[in-house]
């Protein structure tokens, strides 16, 4: 057998190692959590089979779209997180959601801590019936340490709007009702929110951030990251759509809802164009 042997030229070594140690000295070292490479957005989004899966996938199109940032997207699983136990029995199917639960990702979503290891920050949105305007990397910048949880503080509009119907479900709208469908969440000060405590607590107390010590920890972000149609005061200019009471791609009478030209738009570019008819063969047999 033949071994290949490498000979060392000190010199070139030595020079190399100098060279080595030069640089070191010349250019300033990564402070400690500096990264060559920016680190992505973490966004977590909702997915629900009672709609077309387009929905989900439209506003992900929409959120590449505009980035200007790296992206890094989950879609949240509750048949996975009901597996591990971390949801309550048959949570993943509607016969077994809260009577107030009105999508499959209305427990899941304060898991998103959890799934993040408790680091950094990270974004949840309900994104089956959403779709960005803008760059995501605006609302990423508006990431306050002093808050736990940043999210757009709708008024109370359960006076005009005593009941929320949304597919085949039907809730009495409570106060804070909507604001947890777009959180920016610090995970670092999210520990309560263990898979124990998200399985166990009630329901709307989760959405009303009761698990918070003080409401001086939820920081307002401006209306036009989370735009209800239907609901919000007319803006100029809304950078996320959130159709609340149904998506243009439900059909009937969201498919003439505020923006739903626009969702249309963006899911015929993600729609493959209709494959050319082949031509009849030349050597094709006639009937006989």
């Amino acid at each position: 057998m033949l071994r290949r042997v490498h000979k060392v030229n000190f010199f070139k070594s030595g020079f190399l190692a100098f060279l080595i140690l030069f640089i070191s000295f010349c250019i300033p070292s990564l402070k400690a959590g500096d990264s060559i490479e920016e680190s992505p957005i973490k966004i977590f989004a909702g997915y629900d089979e009672r709609q077309p899966t387009i929905g989900t996938y439209a506003f992900v199109e929409s959120v590449y779209k505009h980035a200007s940032k790296p992206i890094e997207v989950t879609i949240l699983n509750e048949k996975i997180y009901e597996k591990n136990g971390w949801l309550p029995a048959g949570s993943s199917h509607p016969t077994g959601w809260d009577p107030k639960q009105m999508s499959p990702f209305g427990r899941s979503r304060f898991l998103v801590p959890h799934l993040s290891q408790y680091k950094e920050w990270s974004l949840f949105c309900d994104a089956a019936d959403m779709m960005l305007k803008e760059d995501i990397a605006n609302l990423w910048a508006l990431r306050d340490d002093k808050y736990t949880v940043m999210v757009v503080k709708h008024s109370d509009f359960g006076r005009d709007h005593p009941e929320h119907t949304n597919l085949d479900r039907k809730s009495p709208i409570y106060t804070k009702f909507n604001w947890s469908s777009v959180m920016l969440l610090n995970n670092k000060k999210c520990k309560k929110l263990t898979p124990d405590y998200v399985k166990n607590a009630p329901y709307v107390d989760l959405h009303q951030f009761k698990w918070l010590l003080s409401e001086d920890e939820i920081g307002e972000l401006p209306a036009e990251w989370n735009y209800l149609v239907t609901y919000s005061p007319p803006l100029v200019k809304p950078a996320l759509i959130h159709w609340t009471r149904g998506s243009p791609c439900q059909g009937g009478e969201f498919r003439t809802a505020e923006f739903a030209s626009e969702w249309f738009e963006l899911a015929t570019t993600m729609l493959p164009e209709k494959p050319a008819q082949p031509e009849p063969s030349p050597h094709k047999k006639e009937d006989s």
